[in-house]
């Protein structure tokens, strides 16, 4: 019964807290999808009706008509795929704004918006791929240009069929509809073609081809004012294409390169300018003098709306920024992220700081539910927040101080600043749990810092001959370096010095070729993402998960899981999962230790830019759409046979079931606690015993010790550890070491089972589950299943 209750919660939809609906397996968000209608990379195309009330946007999921005083969609069109090799997309509505055209490639379609009825969807194989569409003033008529063609086509509006075609005489760079013309610029000129018959009807001197130039017409196609970089806006007449008057930069403009941005007001009264994000500047065609312009907005283009008192801007970052004219200020929408976002849970999963913004850049503190805690403007860009293992300090590195807050509170708990010598802080830092200490590198990680956050002290500070430290280990004792072309090499943070040579790719091939490596947060094992050997011309290469030794970067095995270049990565804290957030903006789960998969999810509109484990069965993500999503990813289906048997086998999605099936399952912890027995462990005594053999006089005591804590291996890790530390002869060190090295941190078989039963037990959240990992914990401190336990109620304590 509570299995099934589980999955009618997964299938009944989810709101946010704005009253929009969540993806399918989502269960919160972070931010608002209002006005956030798609960024650069994902945005096809974009049209905006002729009375202002929508703006039709395409991506890769279909048209979206976006409600421009609400900021919702309206309308979603599903459109055909596009045909052609490298095919261009445009969108336009008719003069009555009643249908929509599209372009794609070769194929041209059109839709009654009233009904939402598609009127045709036509592949053009003949014609080949098309460059922009546009309707034809007062007439029924489309106009199509061809892609790297002097040629266009004139097509019915309602029925696709083509009525006309035209060449254009010379070289074309890209011909565009442009009201009854068609408009292109090439080398030293802007022109004007007559779409019936091609001939150049009027031609516009262009200043220069490398200072940015756009050129906007008039409403009623009388009128052309060209702006380029350096500020200068002419005015052209159409008719007779001579230059009317040229103006000079407004005050306060700034040649920054880039092309500009115009546009021009519905009545045609107003100039809009605008370069880089620095503003946007408006000329007064009529009284012929600048107006004060609208400060600090976003680059992308403008859309002055026809009620000739907004004005819209679609930001390269996907929002869709309004303005009121008359008071140059921003009409703000619901309240959202802009610019680049990242989100990073606290270890327990109750907290997570978001880090968003198009300039500098803010840090928000949420709960796990989503609702807003506190918020701090950061001064850096691209600033990291990291968390201590205990969820009671966060750190936050702004390139030349690092800053440790309270994340109750987010007020300051210490700052520190970068060492002489050395320029900036590099990510990634670690606060140590139990000491106050913060580890962080220096210049790429050129050289390594150690604070006391206690007193504020520098502690130590070594240099290292290695650069782009990329990752510490879970205990904060290793730092990973990682190189395209070296391969991977391990740094140990105490002792200043390199525990490993460079670990290097075969001959030819390249490491971390598609993921930045990293530890898994049970400290078990070292993920590289490599590319295979070619195996031929012909042959795809295969991308692969490598799982490597952390102590001494070997490798053990890998997976091929089948991705792309630039994803986003991360492993549960109890290194059983792998969730993988991809630039298509899905997220993918895989069992570690097999690779096999266990599911997809998709929702996000845009890349993944993070991706967290917060708590048994959830994922949080944030994506380029400037949105953060909570996912519920447990399976919707127990295992096929009998649950221990799909515990302990070697099918990883099965044992993913198996996992959750017990977790439902109230009996669960007494039918465990059969099933695994602690293992057992000799008296104290001898083991303090063996240790003091190891530096007896007589060879044959010192062996026979040193064998019987081979035998027991992890069981008596902590007092080999401890042993060694206080070790002053030479040959103890050595068999110490020797001991240690045989140890692997690598989960034995059985050890695997048991994580995964711990793994059931901390899901259940049950108090039969809470006794049984508590009896697990109080085990042999070296045995695995101890570790796993304390480990998985430590999180419990800070769980909801």
């Amino acid at each position: 019964m509570t299995h099934l209750v589980t999955l009618l919660a997964l299938a009944l939809p989810h709101f946010d807290a704005g009253g929009d609906l969540l993806p399918r397996g989502a269960v919160a968000r972070f931010g608002t999808v209002r006005f956030r209608v798609g960024s650069l990379s994902v945005r096809r195309s974009h049209a905006l009706s002729p009375d202002g009330k929508y703006l039709a946007v395409e991506d890769r999921d279909g048209i979206r008509l976006w409600d421009t005083d609400t900021g919702r969609v309206a309308k979603h069109l599903r459109s055909r795929t596009s045909q052609g090799y490298s095919p261009k997309f445009g969108l336009c509505f008719s003069p009555d704004g009643r249908r929509l055209a599209r372009v794609a490639g070769r194929v041209v379609a059109v839709w009654d918006l009233a009904t939402l009825r598609e009127v045709f969807d036509i592949d053009f194989k003949e014609e080949g791929e098309f460059e922009a569409i546009g309707f034809v003033p007062g007439k029924d008529e489309l106009i199509v240009t061809a892609d790297q063609r002097p040629r266009a086509y004139t097509l019915d509006a309602r029925t696709g069929k083509v009525i006309r075609t035209t060449e254009f005489e010379g070289k074309h760079w890209a011909l565009e509809p442009a009201g009854p013309w068609v408009l292109d610029h090439v080398g030293a000129a802007w022109s004007l073609y007559d779409a019936s018959t091609g001939k150049e009807r009027v031609r516009f001197a262009s200043e220069s081809a490398t200072k940015g130039e756009s050129l906007v017409l008039s409403p009623d196609g009388r009128a052309a004012w060209i702006a380029d970089t350096d500020g200068i806006v002419r005015h052209f007449a159409v008719t007779s294409g001579d230059q009317v008057t040229a103006t000079g930069p407004p005050p306060g403009w700034k040649s920054v390169g880039g092309p500009v941005t115009t546009a021009v007001s519905p009545d045609g009264r107003v100039i809009y300018v605008a370069n880089s994000d620095r503003g946007v500047y408006r000329r007064d065609v009529k009284a012929g003098q600048w107006l004060d312009p609208i400060p600090d907005v976003p680059a992308g283009p403008l859309l002055p709306h026809p009620d000739g008192k907004r004005l819209l801007i679609l930001g390269k970052d996907g929002v869709l920024y309004r303005y009121d004219v008359a008071t140059r200020r921003e009409l703000v929408g619901p309240a959202g992220f802009e610019g680049q976002v990242t989100a990073y849970p606290s270890p327990d999963g109750r907290s997570v700081a978001v880090v968003s913004g198009r300039g500098p850049v803010r840090l928000d503190m949420f709960d796990r539910a989503g609702r807003f805690q506190w918020s701090d403007g950061l001064s850096g860009f691209g600033c990291i927040p990291h968390w201590s293992p205990d969820g009671r300090r966060l750190a936050v590195v702004e390139e030349k101080v690092i800053r440790v807050l309270d994340p109750v509170t987010g007020k300051g708990a210490g700052s520190f600043d970068v060492p002489g010598g050395f320029v900036r802080f590099h990510v990634p830092v670690a606060l140590t749990s139990g000491v106050d200490r913060l580890i962080a590198p220096l210049d790429d990680g050129r050289g390594v810092v150690t604070f006391n956050t206690a007193t504020g002290e520098q502690v130590s500070l070594s240099k290292s001959d290695g650069t782009e430290a990329v990752a510490w280990s879970p205990d904060g004792r290793t730092l990973l370096y990682a190189s395209a072309d070296k391969g991977i090499r391990l740094f140990n943070a105490a002792a200043g010095r390199f525990r490993t040579p460079w670990i290097g790719p075969p001959e030819g091939e390249e490491h971390n070729a598609t993921g930045t490596p990293g530890f898994t947060p049970d400290g078990c094992s070292l993920l590289t993402w490599e590319l295979q050997p070619s195996r031929g011309a012909s042959r795809p290469r295969d991308v692969w998960l490598v799982l490597r030794n952390p102590r001494t970067g070997a490798q053990r095995e890998g997976h091929e899981l089948g991705l792309s270049p630039g994803f986003q990565w991360a492993v549960s804290p109890d290194g059983l999962w792998l969730a993988v957030g991809t630039r298509s903006g899905t997220v993918d789960l895989f069992d570690l230790a097999t690779g096999h998969s266990l599911g997809r999810w998709e929702g996000h509109r845009d890349a993944i830019t993070s991706i967290h484990f917060v708590g048994p069965g959830k994922v949080l993500t944030a994506s380029a759409d400037l949105t953060a999503l909570v996912w519920d990813v447990r399976p919707q289906t127990g295992p096929t046979g009998p649950t221990w048997e799909a515990l302990c086998g070697k099918d990883g999605n099965q044992a993913w079931k198996a996992v959750w099936a017990l977790a439902a399952d109230p009996t669960a912890a007494e039918f465990l606690r059969s099933k695994i027995a602690m293992p057992g462990r000799p008296a104290t005594d001898h083991v303090k015993r063996w240790l003091t053999d190891l530096g007896a006089d007589r060879y044959a005591v010192r062996e026979a010790a040193t064998k019987e804590l081979q035998a027991l291996g992890r069981l008596v890790e902590p007092e080999l550890r401890s042993a060694r530390e206080r070790a002053t002869s030479e040959e103890v060190r050595t068999r110490l070491d020797g001991l240690l090295a045989r140890i692997s941190p690598e989960r034995t078989p059985a050890e695997l089972v048991q994580a995964r039963a711990v793994a059931a037990l901390e899901a259940a959240r049950t108090p039969p589950a809470r006794k049984l990992l508590a009896e697990w914990a109080a085990g042999p401190p070296g045995a695995r299943l101890t570790i796993d336990a304390k480990a998985a109620l430590a999180r419990l304590g800070g769980t909801r």
